[in-house]
């Protein structure tokens, strides 16, 4: 069951590493600190958008990350296909779905239902109309911006209550292992 309010949602960028499959899940050392490599793992995975506040970076990221961390053997994954309507720039109407698109969970087992909902939520409402800090920029992980070869994000990490949801499944794949120690099918 999500406890609170989703508010912070951070987003997840395509790595400028080459994409490397995590050889063993994370782990915190007896004080919950980060062993050493779990960054430069991470970093192979994903980076982070900038989201304009230290709240994200040094708050509720790491918190959230660590929740998902000691919660590890309660994780789930789901697959599932949803319509995305996209945001655009400083227009106050949803452009409609094309097409539905393929999203990917990593979420706690007693909140998978409400993440269904929620990231349902999120992919179907105008960015003016959430209660977010932040846009999720869902045009940049379902289309190709002029400069880019394919999208730039991959993902994005509710931080409030802990979970994952990505559109990239490669990203999905290996975070998940990051988690649980194995992939999904």
């Amino acid at each position: 069951m999500l406890h609170h309010d989703s508010w912070l949602v951070q987003r997840l960028t395509k790595t400028h590493l080459p994409l490397k499959e995590p050889k063993e899940a994370w782990k915190l050392t007896a004080d919950g600190r980060w062993e050493a490599s779990a960054k430069e793992t991470r970093d192979n995975i994903h980076g982070y958008d900038y989201m304009g506040s230290s709240e994200f970076e040094w708050g509720a990221v790491p918190l959230a990350m660590k929740g998902l961390v000691r919660d590890a053997k309660n994780l789930i994954t789901y697959e599932l296909q949803l319509p995305v309507y996209w945001e655009p720039f400083l227009d106050s109407e949803p452009l409609p779905p094309k097409e539905t698109q393929p999203v990917y969970l990593l979420c706690r087992k007693d909140d998978l239902e409400e993440v269904v909902g929620r990231v349902g939520m999120f992919l179907r409402t105008p960015y003016n109309r959430l209660m977010l800090k932040e846009s999720l920029m869902l045009e940049d992980a379902y289309s190709i911006r002029e400069g880019y070869k394919e999208p730039r994000l991959v993902g994005w990490l509710e931080l409030n209550n802990g979970y994952y949801f990505f559109s990239n499944r490669t990203v999905w794949r290996y975070m998940t292992k990051l988690y649980t120690g194995k992939l999904p099918k």
